[in-house]
């Protein structure tokens, strides 16, 4: 039996197993990028941490509450998308839909929760700034940092916003995905791309409860 071949003579099965190859060669390299990324957001956290005299400021209000349940809506919307996974290689079309319409929603409220929490921690801090801000003639001893609220409340911005900006994506990606799903794009044996979003998915929770953790363990 001839097997199918394009005009570059190569079997259309061999072309997309190259590029599917291609493709996990790219979000590997991504996924190095980004941990790189992220690792140097905590290391420079952690730096001016321990060069500080007191972390955090006296008199800081702690991590927003509503942290918590924004940890807690990521973590349920890994779990909706693995279930859409399920639901996509075994062949219920109806379930996909649901958990990709859930895991959008999801990750859609996890980003409006975030911007309710920094919003509270920047109206928690606005008294602080200048009430802890340090005097200019203020003499520390060699190799400290100030105590200044600015340090931790720009760091804390800086960690969770670089994580939010690849949530953006991601709730993006979920957006064409569910899309897709509604459209019957993913069938069994063609989950490549549902694959792959998950991975992006699941990589950005786990950065988010490493991000999480050491915001709390060290307010």
């Amino acid at each position: 039996m001839s097997v199918p071949v394009k005009d570059n003579g190569v079997p259309p099965r061999m072309q997309r197993a190259g590029k599917t190859e291609m493709a996990s060669c790219g979000m590997l390299i991504g996924y190095v990028v980004m941990s790189m990324l992220f690792l140097s957001g905590v290391i420079l956290y952690i730096v001016v941490m321990v060069n500080a005299p007191a972390w955090p400021p006296s008199g800081w209000p702690g991590l927003p509450g509503g942290m918590w349940v924004s940890t807690l809506i990521l973590l349920l919307s890994s779990g909706t998308l693995f279930w859409a996974h399920v639901s996509a290689k075994g062949g219920s079309p109806g379930m996909l839909k649901i958990a990709m319409l859930l895991t959008f929603l999801l990750g859609l409220a996890f980003l409006i929760l975030q911007a309710l929490n920094w919003k509270e921690l920047w109206e928690a801090a606005k008294p602080l700034l200048n009430e802890l801000a340090p005097k200019r003639d203020t003499h520390l001893a060699p190799g400290t940092t100030p105590v200044n609220p600015g340090f931790y409340i720009s760091l804390f911005f800086i960690l969770t916003g670089l994580h939010a900006a690849h949530v953006i994506g991601g709730v993006i990606w979920l957006f064409t995905g569910t899309i897709g799903a509604f459209r019957g794009y993913y069938q069994p044996g063609r989950l490549s791309g549902l694959f792959a979003l998950g991975q992006y998915w699941h990589f950005l929770d786990v950065v988010w409860v490493v991000l999480f953790t050491l915001l709390l363990v060290t307010t």
